[in-house]
């Protein structure tokens, strides 16, 4: 699949938690402000097309570049790592192999927790933010349509998703595995986002948990996901510290620039079960000197037992499969997008010669002039055709023959 596009080609950088923990991934974890001023960057960088994508488990950019340090050198200049340290624990993927990385990426493949969906709304969201800077072109776009469509094609043909499996269900789990059903047990959800919303809705399907707070610093977002009056309570951001005394779980679902969860309003003398899903990492570690406190990371939650993974591992073969169809269809309108202006430039160059050929042969032999039209149609269709194979079958060569043909018959493309 011959993806360039303007000499530039398809590159995917990032750090996942395959190769990196959650301390070195928050050096690169970027917030929607931060992620707003990287690509305000790469347009004025003269990038075309770019996406960022930021959450608990990577970093990604992918996008349209001559080489793969230039997003590199930009995510370092907008995060607290640096390139010789990014590099350690990176991973550069070009072309087909980009390709491939995001389709797994978007069936949940590459996930964590195997068949995590939350995936697909960060795309999303992702890439109209890089819409609305303008770094989103039609190949990009293009692309970003087949993976979404492989997404849903996979979670509904399939049970890879199995219906729970995300960060804050795996939170869930091993808080039932830990106390059994929740019925008796005091749960706090700071943060309101995607992630606060999921752990809310998690908790009132899956747990018999009768005492749920939400806290985020702006009341209305966290009223907003307060769906059951009977379970489900709304306190202040200011009110934090009081809440957890008289609490027995907080899930950690925001993402602040900095600590919100320390030593100073966290209980220390009693039992307490802290979950960490935020971006970047809002918790203090300090709290795992503590005796009383229970501190899980995502990197710890990726380890705890899960009774349905093995039955989700066998839907792998199926998701690769419609993987593979979608792919086939991106490769085709790649192939249509790039081929088919130089294929219509050409066959207007020769039914041009046609035209001038047949006109001077109508004048000395108009009976046979009729005939000659027909019989040059058809060879002009055959030859056309045949180019057109050549390109679709030899991708390689494709480029080559493509400028050899433009500059004998002289075609311009816009």
């Amino acid at each position: 699949m011959n993806i360039e596009n303007k000499g530039a080609k398809l590159y995917v950088i990032g750090l996942s938690f395959e190769k990196s923990n959650q301390e070195v991934r928050n050096l690169y974890s970027l917030s929607k402000n931060k992620i707003e001023a990287l690509l305000v960057d790469a347009k004025e960088s003269g990038i075309d097309s770019l996406v960022v994508l930021s959450t608990c488990n990577r970093t990604e950019i992918f996008g349209y570049v001559a080489h793969p340090y230039i997003i590199i050198e930009l995510l370092c200049r907008h995060t607290e790592g640096s390139v010789d340290h990014f590099m350690k624990y990176a991973y550069i993927l070009k072309q087909e192999e980009a390709v491939q990385h995001l389709f797994e990426l978007s069936v949940g493949i590459k996930s964590q927790i195997l068949g995590d969906y939350e995936i697909v709304g960060q795309l999303k969201i992702a890439a109209k933010l890089s819409k609305a800077h303008q770094l989103l072109d039609g190949f990009l776009d293009r692309l970003l349509s087949y993976v979404i469509q492989a997404s849903k094609a996979t979670k509904n043909a399939t049970t890879i998703s199995g219906g729970t499996t995300s960060t804050s269900y795996a939170g869930i789990q091993y808080l039932k595995d830990k106390f059994g059903d929740l019925k008796d047990k005091k749960v706090t959800v700071l943060g309101a986002g995607d992630i606060g919303k999921s752990t809310v809705k998690n908790l009132l399907e899956y747990s018999a948990c009768t005492q749920i707070t939400v806290i985020n610093r702006t009341i209305e977002k966290a009223m907003a996901i307060s769906i059951d009056e009977t379970r489900v309570v709304v306190e202040e951001f200011g009110a934090l510290k009081e809440v957890l005394a008289i609490n027995d779980v907080l899930f950690v679902c925001s993402s602040a620039p900095n600590h919100l969860v320390h030593q100073e309003n966290t209980p220390l003398v009693n039992p307490f079960t802290i979950i960490d899903l935020s971006l970047p990492n809002n918790v203090d570690y300090q709290l795992k000197n503590f005796t009383n406190v229970d501190l899980m990371t995502l990197d710890d939650l990726s380890l705890v037992r899960d009774n349905t993974l093995e039955a989700r591992k066998q839907e792998i073969p199926k998701a690769i499969a419609i993987i593979d169809s979608y792919k086939k269809k991106y490769s085709k309108w790649v192939m249509d997008r790039k081929y088919t202006p130089v294929i219509h430039g050409f066959k207007k160059q020769l039914l041009a010669i046609q035209e001038t050929e047949l006109k001077s042969l109508s004048k000395s032999n108009p009976a046979m002039a009729e005939e000659a039209f027909m019989v040059s149609d058809k060879v002009i269709q055959k030859i056309t055709n045949k180019f057109a194979n050549h390109l679709k079958s030899d991708p390689k060569m494709a480029n080559q023959s493509i400028e050899v043909i433009k500059e004998v018959f002289n075609i311009t493309i816009d």
